[in-house]
Protein backbone atom coordinates (compact mmCIF):
# COMPACT_ATOMS: atom_id res chain seq x y z
CA UNK A 1 0.00 0.00 0.00
CA UNK A 2 1.17 3.55 -0.69
CA UNK A 3 2.73 5.44 2.19
CA UNK A 4 2.59 8.88 0.56
CA UNK A 5 -0.13 11.46 1.08
CA UNK A 6 -1.92 12.56 -2.07
CA UNK A 7 -4.16 15.50 -2.90
CA UNK A 8 -6.92 15.13 -5.48
CA UNK A 9 -7.44 18.30 -7.52
CA UNK A 10 -10.28 19.31 -9.83
CA UNK A 11 -9.01 21.58 -12.59
CA UNK A 12 -11.13 24.46 -13.87
CA UNK A 13 -9.03 25.94 -16.66
CA UNK A 14 -7.95 22.89 -18.70
CA UNK A 15 -8.24 19.16 -19.10
CA UNK A 16 -6.18 16.79 -17.00
CA UNK A 17 -4.42 15.55 -20.15
CA UNK A 18 -3.18 19.05 -21.07
CA UNK A 19 -2.28 19.87 -17.45
CA UNK A 20 -0.28 16.66 -16.99
CA UNK A 21 1.61 17.27 -20.26
CA UNK A 22 2.40 20.88 -19.34
CA UNK A 23 3.61 19.92 -15.87
CA UNK A 24 5.74 17.13 -17.34
CA UNK A 25 7.41 19.72 -19.59
CA UNK A 26 8.37 21.54 -16.38
CA UNK A 27 9.83 18.38 -14.85
CA UNK A 28 6.92 17.59 -12.51
CA UNK A 29 4.92 14.38 -12.70
CA UNK A 30 1.20 14.56 -11.97
CA UNK A 31 -1.24 11.64 -12.13
CA UNK A 32 -4.15 11.98 -14.53
CA UNK A 33 -7.19 10.57 -12.70
CA UNK A 34 -9.70 10.82 -15.54
CA UNK A 35 -9.95 7.03 -15.69
CA UNK A 36 -10.84 6.64 -11.98
CA UNK A 37 -14.46 5.62 -11.36
CA UNK A 38 -16.55 8.70 -10.56
CA UNK A 39 -13.94 11.20 -11.76
CA UNK A 40 -13.65 12.96 -15.10
CA UNK A 41 -11.14 14.71 -17.39
CA UNK A 42 -10.70 17.52 -14.84
CA UNK A 43 -9.15 15.46 -12.02
CA UNK A 44 -5.46 15.00 -11.21
CA UNK A 45 -3.55 13.73 -8.19
CA UNK A 46 -0.38 15.21 -6.70
CA UNK A 47 1.82 13.91 -3.90
CA UNK A 48 2.63 15.84 -0.76
CA UNK A 49 6.41 16.02 -0.61
CA UNK A 50 9.06 18.22 0.96
CA UNK A 51 8.46 21.93 1.40
CA UNK A 52 10.86 22.83 -1.43
CA UNK A 53 9.30 20.24 -3.79
CA UNK A 54 5.81 21.54 -2.96
CA UNK A 55 6.89 25.14 -3.59
CA UNK A 56 8.39 24.13 -6.96
CA UNK A 57 5.13 22.37 -7.86
CA UNK A 58 3.00 25.38 -6.88
CA UNK A 59 5.14 27.73 -8.97
CA UNK A 60 4.86 25.40 -11.96
CA UNK A 61 1.09 25.11 -11.48
CA UNK A 62 0.77 28.90 -11.40
CA UNK A 63 2.64 29.16 -14.73
CA UNK A 64 0.69 26.35 -16.36
CA UNK A 65 -2.69 27.68 -15.24
CA UNK A 66 -2.10 31.36 -16.05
Amino acid sequence: PPTVNFILLRLTSMSSEKFVAAMRQMGILVRDCSNYPGLDERHVRVAVRSRSDNEKMLKAMAKVCS
